[in-house]
């Protein structure tokens, strides 16, 4: 399996970067905003090739950074992380489908990819916790 992602450019903060470069963050008290009380089931897109508009929002305790984005066919904006991250921390949650495109199985993680208006009205309860 060979890694496409240093072929495509990503664009980050309204900037084209290739190969793919993982923004750092400085973990905060909030590390697990994103945790699903119901994780949803087998994989989702993650490919950070199939996003745009990436922007690194939280850091979890495992490591993996938690961005808000947009796909490429949808003007909505998500949350979420992206396989290739996934991938050094616990590859097993990520596969490659026929297309060769990663997607994360978001369940094996305990989280679940959310829009950034769910995410943000979720976020004051775990804030609290």
């Amino acid at each position: 399996m060979s890694d496409r992602s240093d072929r495509v450019p990503t664009q980050v903060d309204g900037k084209d970067l290739k190969p793919y470069a993982k923004p750092m963050l400085k973990k905060g008290p909030v590390l697990n905003n994103i945790v699903a009380a119901k994780p949803v089931s087998g994989p989702a897109p993650s490919d950070v090739r199939l996003k745009r508009d990436i922007h690194a929002i939280d850091l979890l305790a495992n490591g993996l950074t938690v961005y808000r984005f947009r796909y490429l066919w949808s003007d909505v904006e998500m949350v979420g992380v992206m396989a290739q991250d996934v991938l050094e921390v616990v590859p097993d949650a990520v596969v490659m489908g026929a297309e060769g495109f990663y997607s994360v199985d978001y369940g094996q993680l305990g989280l679940r990819c959310t829009t950034y208006a769910d995410w943000c009205a979720e976020r004051p309860l775990a804030d609290a916790a």
